[in-house]
């Protein structure tokens, strides 16, 4: 009677005594595992049984038959594929004569789905609470990468897109003897070979499983002789690689190597994309907290430096107001004192034209008025706006002007306001007895103007930030040079309002800079047609 319901259950059903030996197992089971009836039987069931499980299943079941209740638990069967899965294992004892052996009849119901969710679900919110913990990623993601290693029973390896670069930030095993192959296995992040897998994942955005990683899979993946004994040397056997994806931005790539020989299924690649989502936000979060604190750093300078500016030059009018007033000047001190009052309003009048350029541009009140405009005329005027100041430092001033059809459409104060910045700021930081090169030219279909100036140079970690508002390469307030360092922000933002460029050029500090801004260039058809409308306009 038993046996033919067993028959027709769908799950794995059979008996056996108090010692565990299999005297009957069902057609399923069978079927499951592949193994014919003769080879279950007796203690031949155990051999799809997995490794890891044996020795804590035999304790249980010993357990429950001497203190005679049920047996239960899970454990994972291989199945006839390969390919082990979790099962749920429950019997009881059934009732006999009292001469006869004890049987016990079980089932083994397949879990495998629901308990891979069960556990993805609790990794899951574990490692949410650890990339929550902290804004530090190079505390939380090492950590979250030993947890998905442990979970899979292989490796993890997470990169991060620094600039256009892709940066190896963790990389953890299960196997705390291969932990020094997965620290050398850092210096092997892709950096900018877009030719990696990991950064085809990043550029399709789609996950990817991969259940045999070959010798030819290994020389793709890997940029060296020493980077391919590597791979083969952790015993990979397959992995999963899903990008990282936060508000539409890819931020890096998450990999799970497989090192138990056990494919990866449709069910383990959900857990890996759900946690680079995770992930990448947690890394955006990190990364604005970063830039937040940036933001406010540059802020509390910036105020120091704007107190200090306004404060030096009326300190200089207040001395010498208050020597005016003690009436004890001879008259070519009066003048000299007068001399410095004046230059110091013009000082003043300009740090707060800049801050109320600045205050137009973040608003995006900032307005041109555009006529055509001889380019060759303004870099004159400019030219000879700052003859006075590179006299002053004996500074050679050359320029080099070969526009013939030099008409451009632009706002002649502004071009003015950007020339101007553009050679006051090299004559500021060249040396006495430098020289500053003015080089006006036509190139493909732009008005190119480029200052060269053999001054200090510019730092190679501060060059992609000469442009930011508020940014110096000196922001302290005893620095060597004044200024709010909103000329190069204004410059930029002006050129562009123009439809132009600039960009900063310097081999580093003592080697001088050099800056190019490029115009749409006009013609002078152009300027004759538009030259009308425009006086008319005004």
């Amino acid at each position: 009677m038993i046996t033919a319901v067993a028959e027709i259950l769908p799950q794995l059903v059979w008996t056996a005594d108090a010692a565990g030996s299999v005297d009957y197992a069902n057609l399923q089971w069978s079927e499951y595992t592949g193994l014919p009836s003769s080879e279950v039987v007796g203690a031949g069931w155990a051999q799809v049984l997995h490794p890891d499980d044996t020795e804590r299943t035999w304790a249980i079941w010993r357990e429950a038959v001497r203190q005679q209740t049920p047996y239960e638990i899970t454990y994972r069967l291989r199945r006839h594929d390969g390919m082990y899965r979790w099962h749920l294992a429950r019997a009881a004892r059934l009732r006999a004569p009292q001469d006869e052996k004890p049987r016990w009849f079980g089932t083994c119901t397949d879990i495998h789905d629901q308990k891979r969710f069960e556990d993805s679900q609790r990794l899951l919110v574990e490692s949410s609470r650890v990339l929550a913990a902290s804004f530090d990623l190079r505390r939380t993601l090492p950590t979250v990468a030993t947890m998905m290693a442990s979970w899979f029973r292989g490796y993890c390896l997470i990169d991060l897109i620094v600039g256009d670069r892709l940066e190896r930030v963790a990389a953890a095993h299960c196997d705390p003897d291969k932990q020094a192959l997965m620290e050398e296995m850092r210096g092997f992040s892709p950096g900018d070979d877009r030719r990696s897998p990991l950064w085809r994942i990043i550029t399709s955005r789609q996950v990817e499983v991969c259940n045999t990683i070959t010798e030819d899979v290994i020389q793709r993946g890997t940029k060296s002789d020493r980077h391919a004994e590597v791979s083969r040397a952790l015993g990979g056997t397959g992995y999963i690689i899903a990008p990282l994806i936060a508000g539409g931005r890819a931020v890096g790539s998450l990999m799970i190597g497989a090192t138990s020989g056990e494919p990866f299924e449709e069910i383990d690649a959900r857990p890996v994309e759900e946690l680079g989502y995770r992930m990448a936000i947690a890394v955006a979060n990190a990364r604005a907290f970063t830039e937040a604190l940036e933001a406010n750093r540059l802020k509390d300078e910036f105020l120091a430096i704007v107190s200090h500016e306004l404060r030096t030059p009326l300190n200089a009018m207040r001395g010498w107001m208050s020597l005016l007033r003690a009436a004890k000047l001879t008259e070519e001190q009066k003048v000299h004192a007068l001399d410095v009052i004046d230059r110091n309003i013009g000082t003043q009048t300009q740090l707060v034209e800049d801050l109320l350029d600045i205050s137009r541009i973040v608003s995006g009140r900032m307005r041109l008025s555009v006529h055509p405009v001889d380019l060759e005329s303004i870099v004159n005027a400019a030219i000879d706006s700052v003859k006075p100041a590179a006299a002053a430092k004996e500074i050679r001033l050359k320029s080099a002007i070969d526009v013939p059809d030099g008409w451009i459409h632009g706002d002649p104060d502004r071009l003015q306001q950007v020339l101007w910045n553009l050679l006051s700021n090299a004559i500021k930081f060249t040396p006495r007895g430098g020289e500053v090169d003015v080089i006006v030219r036509r190139a493909k279909g732009q008005a190119e103007l480029i200052v060269t100036d053999t001054g200090q140079g510019i730092n190679q970690d501060f060059l992609p930030h000469v442009f930011d508002r508020f940014r110096q390469g000196d922001g302290t307030t005893t620095r060597s040079f004044g200024g709010l360092g909103l000329g190069l922000a204004i410059v930029r933002h002006l050129a562009e309002l123009h439809g132009g460029t600039v960009t900063a050029h310097s081999d580093g500090e003592g080697h001088g800079a050099t800056f190019t801004l490029s115009l749409p260039a006009g013609s002078a058809a152009a300027r004759r047609v538009d030259a009308p409308e425009a006086a008319s306009a005004g």
